[in-house]
């Protein structure tokens, strides 16, 4: 629909990104992971002449006039437009945890007390935690017939360990 919107309002090509992140984080070991979900949504429209103007927003809406708005404004460049239809390579930019979808609350409590356990020694004790993980969804699409997507997780561990005043982390 956003390609379909940009050609009707005289884009001469568009590009669409989608991203999508599914985070959980949680504060300490014995702490609920909180959830929740944003998404980052990328137009770039192309006019005649090469002008090109690029809105991005956490929703669609409103982002192909705004990045009409800006091409229209935007210096003449020959060159510019969406990359050529290619073929794409398998996987994406990001490494994707294809165990991502099985891990389960029990897999998280259990590492998150193995790293207590491990920074909580002699006088040293540990004083934050803090787990988070993202899951990022992409989603590429233009009117070159560009249509590609991948995914990946990442997973940050930050601790705070310290024994009096001394602290690491």
């Amino acid at each position: 629909p956003l390609i379909d919107a940009g050609r009707v309002r005289g884009a001469r090509a568009v590009e669409v990104l989608r991203q999508r992140f599914d985070r959980l984080e949680t504060t300490g070991c014995r702490v609920r992971p909180t959830r929740g979900t944003d998404e980052r949504w990328t137009v770039r429209v192309w006019l005649e002449g090469g002008r090109a103007g690029v809105a991005v927003g956490p929703s669609r809406d409103g982002l192909v006039d705004a990045a009409l708005a800006l091409a229209a404004v935007a210096p003449l460049s020959a060159h510019a437009g969406p990359a050529d239809r290619f073929a794409p390579i398998g996987g994406s930019l990001g490494l994707d945890d294809r165990r991502h979808a099985t891990i389960e609350e029990a897999d998280r409590n259990e590492f998150l007390l193995l790293a207590e356990r491990s920074l909580n020694h002699g006088s040293v004790q540990l004083r934050h935690l803090r787990y988070q993980e993202v899951r990022e969804c992409r989603s590429l699409m233009s009117t070159r017939e560009v249509e590609l997507s991948g995914a990946a997780t990442t997973y940050t561990l930050d601790a705070v360990a310290g024994s009096g005043s001394l602290q690491l982390g």
